[in-house]
């Protein structure tokens, strides 16, 4: 099975190297403004922006609390350029408001080809660590949690905030009221098939549990 790495916002700052560089305005004219991040959402670009360099790219692309797909492009196009410049090719993808880094197949293949089998593991590991690191190091990592995040919980809302609400308009107004540690004790015993699954793991997409 692949081991690919995913990062959620609670890692972003102490697991993200923050390393930030000017981002390209897109075109002229009149630009309408970005949304208002609310919530968890401004708080943790707030953390971001305190903990940046000015002068960096995701300081730049946050300032105004909002990845445009213009500025997520450039972030995936400064990560591609630092994996070929180890001779690897990066895949990062966006999960809702967590990110997967992994390096592509063709660079698994031929590690796995030219690797003999009691060290590929330590290969494999090397080799995903360093396309984190460009990840990172380049911005695009941040950049790609952030676009997500904003998108798929545009209120900002807590986990369990949002899980209250996914109750709520699944009709389970007995269980919405629920303190957070019955709700962190909910989502601990809940199996990937119980009814309540979808709103205690992934509320923010609008799943609702089962009637």
């Amino acid at each position: 099975m692949k081991n690919r790495l995913f990062r959620s916002r609670s890692l972003a700052i102490t697991a993200v190297s923050l390393v930030f560089v000017t981002s390209c305005s897109a075109g002229t004219g009149d630009v309408p403004p970005a949304p208002k991040a609310e919530g968890l959402n401004r708080q943790w670009v707030d953390e971001i922006l305190s903990a940046s360099r000015e002068d960096s790219f995701e300081h730049q692309v946050l300032g105004d609390y909002w990845v445009t797909d213009e500025e997520l492009q450039e972030g995936m196009d400064r990560f591609q350029e630092c994996c070929v410049s180890i001779g690897m090719t990066g895949v990062l993808e966006i999960h809702g408001q967590m990110i997967g880094i992994d390096m592509s197949e063709e660079d698994r293949r031929r590690i796995r080809a030219s690797t003999p089998e009691g060290d590929l593991m330590d290969m494999e590991s090397e080799a995903q660590a360093r396309v984190a690191e460009c990840a990172e190091r380049t911005g695009a990592s941040v950049t790609a949690m952030a676009y997500g995040m904003l998108r798929s919980n545009p209120e900002g809302l807590s986990l369990n905030d949002a899980t209250r609400r996914c109750f709520a308009e699944a009709g389970r107004d007995d269980i919405a009221v629920l303190d957070d540690a019955a709700i962190d004790e909910l989502r601990t015993s809940a199996g990937p098939d119980d009814p309540l699954a979808p709103c205690l793991t992934f509320p923010s997409y609008g799943n609702s549990p089962e009637e």
